[in-house]
């Protein structure tokens, strides 16, 4: 409302505030107090407030779509065995229960899919799609409205950088995401390779991804994937909320001054 576009006050400027951090303080407020406010807004949104994202949907079967818990005998292959199958540069085996299955996946680094063995034959496993969407419909009650194949990263399934924050874990492709048909709209993420759940969402924590993902980390998949674009946005936006919140302090810690001066003035004239 105190600027003015066509034309400027008594001192020359558009803004009405004389002093370098008062003029300053109300153009960063003019172009940066709104992103401010989402990041304060998200932060809090990033705390579960009152328990808003709660959507009290039901826990997935996991050992009921897996055929049981995880039970490794003497009876399947040993690791030498495996890491002879396996190509060179193998730095871990892990051994998981999927799809009514014991694997083995046989690690070479963070970014590479991992190749997967049967535990027993140590042979390569070869998925069963059909046995897959069998027993991933045991992971609810629900009905399944569909399964769709990701080839690509969406606003909902993407990667982050190692260093960035919610980053670090794989999100490998294809992937398939199971639709369930109830009143949460649950979606299940799944691995084809491994028929292992990778992660799942509801309408509340997709909205809960908008409120904090989106207005706090700006995990918007046009800058995501146009790395270092979304590090220069990020760190310009952060620098200038920097110095909009530390204009802020400077007048609030002279205004504070002021009041103390005039308390203290007061005191030495009763005395």
């Amino acid at each position: 409302m105190r600027w003015r576009f066509t034309r400027v006050y008594k001192r020359g400027s558009h803004s009405p505030y004389y002093g370098f951090v008062m003029r300053w303080h109300h153009i960063l407020g003019l172009l940066f107090a709104l992103v401010t406010l989402t990041w304060i807004f998200s932060e809090l949104m990033s705390m579960n407030p009152w328990k808003i994202f709660d959507s009290g949907a039901k826990a997935l079967n996991t050992v009921a779509m897996n055929g049981g818990p995880l039970n490794i005998s003497s009876k399947q292959a040993s690791p030498q065995q495996l890491l002879a199958a396996a190509p060179n540069g193998v730095r871990e085996l892990h051994w998981i229960r999927a799809s009514g299955q014991t694997l083995v996946l046989a690690n070479i680094s963070g970014s590479a899919r991992p190749t997967v063995f049967n535990a027993e034959s140590a042979n390569v496993y070869v998925p069963d799609f059909e046995a897959l969407k069998t027993n991933v419909a045991r992971l609810l009650p629900d009905p399944i409205a569909r399964i769709e194949v990701l080839t690509n990263y969406d606003l909902y399934y993407y990667s982050r950088e190692p260093h960035t924050m919610t980053g670090g874990s794989e999100k490998f492709l294809p992937v398939w995401r199971v639709v369930f048909d109830n009143t949460h709209a649950t979606w299940v993420h799944i691995d084809p390779a491994t028929g292992t759940v990778l992660g799942h969402t509801d309408s509340t924590k997709r909205l809960s991804r908008w409120l904090f993902a989106m207005l706090h980390n700006w995990d918007w998949l046009p800058l995501l994937e146009r790395r270092p674009l979304w590090d220069i946005v990020l760190i310009s936006l952060s620098l200038c909320g920097t110095a909009l919140s530390l204009s802020g302090v400077v007048i609030g810690w002279r205004r504070l001054g002021r009041k103390l001066r005039s308390v203290r003035v007061r005191r030495f004239a009763r005395l």
